[in-house]
């Protein structure tokens, strides 16, 4: 059985050996923190420049949208006028200067 005595010298051993560890455990547990908040700051850039190159590849991508769909509409212009083509031909070969022929 343990005395009074002996708690006490444990007691101070524990105290001795416990207290660097403490301030050890401080330290560490401080540097841990600025640790964290340059991660959080990295993350917040990290998503302020991700969210910028996300606009500026949507903007370009709208550009070329754009210009595509316009070719696609001047196409349809073309392919109809080229559909029309042979029946302009037949009409102006029936009604020459833009007018019906009177027959008497």
């Amino acid at each position: 059985m343990l005395t009074k005595n002996d708690l006490k010298v444990i007691g101070r051993l524990f105290k001795v050996n416990v207290k660097p560890i403490l301030t050890e455990i401080k330290v560490v547990n401080a540097h841990n923190s600025r640790i964290e908040m340059k991660l959080i700051d990295m993350e917040h850039k990290f998503e302020k420049n991700l969210l910028q190159w996300k606009s500026d590849l949507f903007d370009k991508i709208d550009k070329v949208l754009g210009r595509m769909t316009t070719a696609e509409e001047e196409n349809t212009v073309l392919r109809a006028h080229g559909e029309l083509e042979p029946r302009l031909k037949k009409l102006e070969d029936i009604h020459p200067g833009n007018r019906h022929q009177v027959v008497t």
